[in-house]
């Protein structure tokens, strides 16, 4: 069962570093963690309440968007299975590191999100970082129904039966469901991870509504 936390409104802000994978040697390299907690412990909430107020923002929506859109992301293809057992998928850039030990990372999803319901009651998912060369794949688990973006592509199982697409990504991360919180026009969910993958492959940039950062392959 999914832990649901209901967001205080407080004035805190939580930071999330970034993961360096180095290796001298090419090709995959596995880790793996060993998950001793049965039942994930309950979070209350922030461990800090800022009592002060957040003023009206001076921005709108547009001016919001462009904004963010100079921070350059990865890319990311999260895949789980619905209650029916049925694949689905969607192309997420909102995917970042929380804690090493133990090993948790963050993603957010649109409420408006027709995978929403899979993603809030699904067990596990699977995080798969793009490469360079899979702009294609980024672009087709964007958009269209599940049907289309699964169709024609080969899926293989995590160790914890977890589908995941049958490509060579620069990584890829198959999650326990830890925590999904209520916040805004999103949710926001921590996965905790229980294997993970990489290979050291140059990585799919996505950076002010394209992908012209990314290096050349």
């Amino acid at each position: 069962m999914v832990n649901r936390h209901r967001a205080r409104h407080t004035g805190a802000a939580t930071g999330c570093g970034q993961a360096t994978l180095n290796s001298g040697r090419d090709g995959p390299h596995a880790c793996t963690i060993d998950l001793r907690i049965s039942k994930p412990p309950t979070v209350n909430g922030p461990s800090s309440v800022c009592r002060h107020e957040c003023t009206t923002p001076s921005f709108n929506d547009h001016q919001f968007k462009q904004a963010l859109g100079r921070f350059p992301t990865g890319v990311t293809i999260v895949t789980a299975r619905d209650h029916a057992a049925v694949p689905v998928g969607l192309t997420v850039s909102s995917f970042n590191s929380v804690s090493l030990s133990p090993p948790l990372v963050v993603w957010s999803l649109k409420r408006s999100s027709h995978s929403l319901e899979a993603f809030e009651t699904c067990q596990r998912y699977a995080i798969q970082v793009l490469a360079a060369g899979q702009l294609d794949l980024a672009k087709r688990f964007a958009s269209g129904t599940p049907a289309e973006r699964f169709a024609g592509q080969a899926l293989v199982q995590c160790p914890n039966g977890t589908p995941r697409l049958d490509e060579p990504c620069a990584a890829w991360f198959e999650c326990f469901n830890r925590h999904i919180y209520d916040e805004g026009d999103h949710i926001v969910l921590i996965g905790e991870v229980e294997h993970c993958e990489h290979a050291l492959r140059a990585p799919l940039i996505y950076h002010g509504g394209g992908f012209n950062l990314t290096p050349a392959v």
